[in-house]
């Protein structure tokens, strides 16, 4: 799902650099959707934002249907900035988190609930969730498979002693329960002065 969307607003910009009446009035729409999405619009876009609210509504009819209330990402992490162009189009992209083990999804964020750059809380209150001392992430549930059938070796590095599953990804949890991912165990480089680094980031920007 995450390339996906990155495609759609790919597509976006690039037809509002066109040019023409089409291509104008898309540079218009982004230009003044971004101003008021960011919280300080000029007089010029709210003005334009006022005008193309039409526009707003045509875009997320052709991408996603008229019926569209909002869409689920998860599979990857989605880029945050992809993320936020939706929502500045009116367009609600909840970004989920879960694996083939977990019976695929543990969090999610919900709908006029959701916070950008997070998977939201569990999906619900006997999904057990913490961060190992290593940051990695951990579950015990009734959705979390026992383990690999006919593969014990696999299974008891997968799950530990007290019975949590190891996800071999990195996340923080926020107070309130919001999960983020901030890469994968493997991929952590350590430097010479011993700090963790997750390449995750430098690997989207790339990508961009």
């Amino acid at each position: 799902v995450p390339r996906l969307l990155e495609k759609m607003q790919s597509g976006v910009i690039a037809k509002s650099k066109t040019g023409g009446v089409s291509g104008t009035l898309l540079s218009l729409m982004l230009w003044s959707a971004r101003g008021v999405y960011l919280g300080s619009p000029s007089v010029g876009q709210k003005i334009g934002y006022a005008l193309t609210g039409f526009l707003r509504k045509k875009v997320k009819t052709q991408l996603f249907g008229k019926n569209f209330l909002y869409s689920i990402s998860g599979g990857a992490k989605l880029n945050p900035d992809v993320a936020r162009f939706f929502d500045m189009l009116g367009i609600e992209i909840l970004e989920g988190y879960g694996l083939t083990e977990t019976c695929v999804a543990c969090n999610v964020n919900r709908y006029g609930q959701k916070r950008i750059g997070t998977v939201g809380p569990v999906l619900s209150d006997d999904i057990e969730l913490r961060i190992a001392e290593d940051g990695e992430i951990l579950y015990k549930g009734p959705n979390i498979t026992q383990g690999y059938y006919g593969r014990e070796t696999a299974t008891k590095a997968a799950w530990d002693s007290d019975g949590w599953f190891h996800t071999g990804d990195l996340g923080e949890i926020a107070p309130d329960g919001y999960l983020s991912i901030v890469g994968r165990k493997k991929d952590i480089i350590v430097t010479s002065y011993g700090k963790n680094i997750a390449p995750e980031d430098i690997e989207a920007l790339m990508k961009q």
